[in-house]
């Protein structure tokens, strides 16, 4: 059982200065893990809501690139640029290999002056142990060109 987990430290774990999500509010579940010997499961998890959340989407260079891209991911990202969430529903299962599968909606109403309500369900799959495996190569290759710089600098 996960309870009061605070949404806004978790969008801080969001890299570099252009963060392009805000949340407020918390949330709480049950995620339950099957340990294996070198393995990590979920099945059957669930998060929902303790109260109101909000959702902020910045305009940040990415969103805009993906907003341009195609009209219906402009209009989503429209909907859920500033959305306060009454109900917030998550189901997540990720197996020993790295595969999660989630299932999420979310109820409420954008905020702008129309005050519009807004479902939104979504479903996501993807292989978060290889997905952090690249982002873990991503930084090691970072730290790399860094070390070279600085020490280039020092050598000047």
């Amino acid at each position: 059982t996960v309870s009061g987990i605070d949404l806004a430290q978790v969008a801080a774990l969001q890299s570099g200065q252009d963060r392009a999500v805000s949340l407020a509010g918390r949330v709480s579940g049950s995620l339950p893990l099957q340990l294996g010997r070198s393995t990590l499961a979920v099945r059957d998890g669930r998060l929902a809501n303790d109260g109101p959340l909000l959702l902020q989407v910045h305009s940040t260079p990415g969103v805009a690139a993906m907003a341009k891209s195609n009209l219906a991911v402009q209009l989503a990202l429209d909907s859920l640029g500033n959305l306060r969430v009454d109900d917030f529903r998550a189901g997540l299962g990720m197996s020993a290999d790295g595969w999660l599968d989630a299932a999420i909606t979310i109820r409420g109403d954008n905020l702008q002056p129309k005050r519009q309500p807004v479902v939104l369900n979504y479903t996501h799959r993807e292989n978060v142990l290889e997905l952090l495996r690249s982002l873990r190569i991503g930084d090691e290759i970072s730290q790399r060109v860094m070390d070279r710089y600085q020490n280039q600098q020092r050598e000047r």
